[in-house]
């Protein structure tokens, strides 16, 4: 394989681009069957991953090194151009998942393409959320497959890991809840609706004392003109379901000083906001 500091691959000259209305400094290429959504950075090598091992989420689980990240099946994390990337295969979830597993009717935009849109545009309205590198679309039939990858975030762990996990202290989980609360806020501000806010989609990276919340799994976001009070609302009580959820896996409940650092967190994002509009 090309070395991971090699920026132009010697086969790249061969690719076949694909006309699609895409962000700012992405293009596509075929590659195979498969459609590969990159940054020039990162196209070589995603596209060496496909050409060698069939599909992104292939080549990461074989490549050397590789570290298994759990999730909705596995993600892996490896050694790409320009640092780390995590390449995540999409799975169903829910009651659909025993049926289709992997796959996705061809209809309207594939997922894949949806988060790198959703990505743009929410990295676009000052919200931090892992940035995107390249995105796979693999034709199946009438299905399709789809891989995405993205830039790997440095000491994080999601807020499930966080809250119920045997590392974190009180004072580290009620940051860490407080700093959701913030992002949460901040996504309400910026006319952002993330349909499925859980624990497991809110990254908790930086000091524990000063932590940064950072959004995950965007393919079902949208971002419009603004957020109103029912779709406040929703988020709001998926989040909480969420954590509802956690503590009954783990037989633990989370303790209210910790859930009010959610409130406070929020709050505070909303004066943040205030400072913003009055300055």
């Amino acid at each position: 394989l090309t070395s991971v500091q090699e920026p132009v691959s010697r086969h790249a000259a061969g690719l076949r681009s694909v006309d699609l209305d895409l962000p700012e400094s992405f293009h596509a290429v075929v590659v195979g069957s498969a459609t590969l959504v990159a940054r020039p950075g990162s196209s070589a090598f995603a596209w060496e991953a496909i050409e060698r091992s069939g599909t992104l989420h292939d080549f990461a689980a074989a490549y050397p090194g590789a570290v298994r990240l759990e999730g909705r099946g596995a993600a892996w994390r490896i050694a790409g151009p320009g640092g780390d990337w995590v390449v995540r295969h999409y799975r169903r979830g829910g009651a659909v998942a025993r049926w289709l597993g992997d796959r996705y009717l061809r209809l309207g935009e594939p997922r894949p393409l949806r988060e790198l849109r959703a990505s743009e545009a929410v990295r676009a309205r000052g919200i931090e959320t892992p940035e995107v590198l390249a995105a796979a679309i693999y034709p199946a039939g009438v299905f399709y497959r789809g891989d995405i990858a993205v830039r790997y975030v440095p000491a994080s762990r999601d807020l499930a890991a966080v809250l119920f996990g045997t590392e974190a202290v009180e004072a580290e989980r009620c940051a860490a809840m407080e700093a959701a609360g913030r992002l949460v806020r901040a996504l309400h501000e910026a006319g952002v609706v993330h349909p499925d806010l859980n624990l497991k989609n809110v990254l908790i990276a930086g000091p524990a004392s000063a932590p940064r919340a950072i959004l995950l799994d965007l393919d079902r976001c949208a971002a419009g003109d603004g957020v109103g009070a029912g779709g406040r609302a929703r988020m709001i009580a998926r989040f909480h379901r969420s954590l509802a959820k956690w503590e009954r896996r783990t037989g633990r409940r989370v303790a209210e000083a910790v859930r009010a650092a959610f409130r406070h967190g929020y709050e505070e994002g909303a004066m943040a906001a205030q400072s913003i509009d009055d300055a």
